[in-house]
C-alpha cells in the first residue's frame, strides 16, 4: 500500500532535487579534479584548467543524473519539503552524482598523468565529493 504524498502549502521550504544534483556534481567535479591535479604536481595554470573542466564534466553528469533519477513533466520539477524527512532524498541527490563525477575524473586524470598513484587520487576525490555531498545534502534538507 502506498502512502499519499504530502501536499505543499504556501511558504513551505522546498528542495528541487534535480537542481541539487546538478549543483553538487558541478562543485564536486571542480574541487576534486583540482585536488587531484594539485597532488600530481602540475602547474597552477593546469589546476585552473582542471577546475573548469571538472565543473563542466560535473554539470553534465549532474544534469543527466537529475533527469534520470527525478523525472518530471515538461514544465515541472521534482521537489521535496525541507526537513528531517527529506534527508535521505537530499543525500541521494547530492552524493550519487558527486561520487560518480569525482571518482571518474580522478581515474581519468591518473590514467593521463600517471602520478600520483591511483589510491591517493581516488582518496582525494572521494574526500572532496563526500564533503560537498554532506554540506549540501544536510544543508538543503535542514534549511
Amino acid at each position: 500500500m502506498t502512502s499519499q504524498p504530502e501536499t505543499l502549502k504556501a511558504g513551505d521550504n522546498i528542495v528541487p532535487l534535480a537542481a541539487l544534483a546538478t549543483q553538487c556534481a558541478t562543485i564536486s567535479g571542480a574541487l576534486s579534479l583540482a585536488a587531484v591535479l594539485q597532488s600530481a604536481g602540475v602547474s597552477g595554470l593546469w589546476v585552473l584548467f582542471g577546475v573548469l573542466l571538472g565543473a563542466f564534466a560535473g554539470l553534465a553528469v549532474g544534469w543527466a543524473f537529475g533527469r534520470l533519477a527525478f523525472p518530471a513533466l515538461a514544465s515541472n520539477v521534482v521537489v521535496i519539503r525541507a526537513g528531517r524527512a527529506a534527508l535521505p532524498r537530499t543525500l541521494l541527490a547530492a552524493a550519487t552524482p558527486s561520487f560518480i563525477v569525482s571518482l571518474g575524473l580522478a581515474f581519468v586524470a591518473m590514467l593521463v598523468l600517471g602520478a600520483p598513484p591511483l589510491g591517493p587520487a581516488l582518496a582525494w576525490a572521494a574526500g572532496c565529493s563526500a564533503s560537498v555531498a554532506c554540506l549540501f545534502g544536510f544543508g538543503s534538507a535542514l534549511a
